[in-house]
């Protein structure tokens, strides 16, 4: 069975696309261990989101399983109020398409260093607000998740587009 954590080092395989890796590098990237870095993409693999011989992710399976199955999987349950990082439709691609009132209550990973307040909802890794301060391309993507995990149907749907499109998956 698929973990939360298996789908968070699918996601930076995916954005990584051409770049050689290891699993050592992998690790250092994601901030998780070896041994979890080979059970995640082992499970990936069995849910065929992953081919281990070619070394490459199925972007039409993972595009796929983000628009229609995530949010069944991994939902995303709202929190109490916090500081943290912003997610979901308050995080970029989307947030420069809808406007966000600045009183707005937004969702956020909880996270220290954090700049925005507002309602938490768990990352897909709890490591995964410090590696995105870091790596803006898989901070995009994490976010588009989070949209569909916990999203209502309004931004979900405007989310779609954005999702096809980066993982070439078309209904």
């Amino acid at each position: 069975m698929l973990h939360e954590q298996d789908l968070y080092i699918i996601l930076k395989l995916y954005v990584m696309r051409n770049e050689q890796w290891t699993f050592s590098s992998l690790s250092k990237h994601l901030s998780i261990s070896t041994s979890q870095i080979h059970l995640g993409l082992s499970r990936a693999e069995i849910s065929g989101l992953y081919n281990a011989g070619e070394r490459r992710v199925h972007r039409k399976a993972l595009g796929e399983f983000v628009l229609h199955g995530v949010r069944y999987s991994f939902p995303a349950v709202a929190g109490k109020i916090t500081r943290g990082l912003p997610t979901s439709f308050a995080a970029f691609p989307l947030k420069e398409r809808l406007l966000i009132e600045p009183e707005s209550i937004i969702p956020v990973w909880p996270d220290p260093e954090g700049e925005a307040k507002g309602y938490s909802i768990d990352p897909l890794h709890p490591n995964a607000p410090a590696v995105c301060r870091r790596d803006p391309a898989f901070y995009e993507v994490l976010a588009l998740v989070d949209l569909m995990r916990e999203g209502r149907a309004r931004e979900r749907n405007m989310a779609e587009h954005e999702i096809a499109h980066r993982f070439e998956y078309w209904r």
